[in-house]
């Protein structure tokens, strides 16, 4: 097939059929459906049975793989020349959508990774909003990929297409990082990413047993996490500066003022443990200069005119 359609389920069978159906609607035809089932029951297994037998290639892991694994199993097992990942809970917005993610890699062969703009459905209000990223994103994105520890310009893995024949995976040491950890590693192997500002798939944000609402408050987890990718990363001269500036509020916001307090909240890199010291040794309690500057960098006044980046 061209693409293969890889969906990493786990229960939540309604947002699942709004998911397939998406599929099945699509123009394009030559795919195929790689789903790998981690629920713990067989309600997966009976939707896909009852609704749409035949249709999809289906795989129940015989133990639970759990989050992003289960994600690399779906793709382990794809055969076609592209890789369209899209969660349970996610879904194309139009009939053309898988076509013209397609088409962003088939009109540009010197690319191996390209996205869309996403529209985020929070489940609970109703509401929707676009998530997209602009060109000056873009070319700091392809050149300095780093800059997405900061900010997650790209969106969600069901906004991205790739190639079959990157070697890299999602590491399965993270939860919340990992589709940053993952953009990075990817576009440090070739910079030439492709993007269309239409919103082609929507993601349901918000909902019931979604992992984004169990690590979010998860303190210790975003603290091992958010160190784990920047000594993945590495410190360098140029982007010390940001790192510290990031460091400072992340530590602030939890409230960590030393670093043997820190290690009880998680591991530290030996790499960084001389730095995050130093960062706590210096850290104090945010002036007025710095809430006001904090301020302005995430007001509607800056986001819709002078669209200032704060790191």
């Amino acid at each position: 097939p061209k693409v293969s359609i890889c969906i990493p389920a786990y229960s939540q069978t309604t947002y699942l059929d709004k998911c397939l159906a998406s599929v099945l609607m699509q123009d394009l035809d030559d795919y195929e459906i790689i789903l790998t089932d981690d629920s713990p029951d067989n309600s997966v297994k009976d939707l896909v049975d009852s609704k749409y037998p035949g249709k999809i290639k289906y795989f129940k892991n015989p133990a639970s793989l759990g989050t992003p694994e289960n994600w690399n199993e779906a793709i382990r097992k794809a055969s076609g020349d592209y890789i369209k990942l899209l969660h349970h809970d996610d879904f194309f917005t139009q009939k053309n959508s898988l076509g013209k993610l397609v088409e962003l890699l088939d009109k540009n062969p010197t690319a191996d990774f390209g996205f869309c703009a996403t529209e985020v459905w929070n489940v609970p209000s109703g509401k929707k909003h676009i998530h997209s990223c602009s060109p000056k994103q873009l070319e700091r994105i392809q050149r300095d990929p780093g800059f997405l520890f900061f900010r997650n310009m790209i969106g969600a893995p069901s906004a991205t297409i790739h190639r079959r024949n990157t070697t890299e995976v999602y590491d399965k040491n993270l939860k919340w990082l990992v589709d940053i950890d993952y953009y990075i590693r990817l576009i440090k192997l070739n910079s030439q990413v492709i993007m269309t500002h239409e919103p082609l798939i929507s993601t349901a944000d918000n909902t019931a047993g979604q992992v984004t609402q169990e690590v979010i408050q998860d303190s210790s987890l975003q603290l091992k996490e958010h160190l784990y990718v920047l000594n993945k990363i590495g410190l360098t001269a140029e982007n010390k500066k940001r790192h510290t500036l990031f460091l400072e509020e992340l530590l602030l916001k939890y409230k960590v003022r030393d670093i043997e307090q820190l290690k009880k909240m998680c591991p530290v890199p030996v790499e960084l443990e001389n730095f995050v010291a130093g960062v706590l040794k210096a850290l104090r309690s945010p002036g007025t200069l710095k809430k006001l500057g904090d301020w302005f960098y995430a007001s509607r006044f800056n986001n819709s005119i002078f669209k200032l980046e704060k790191y």
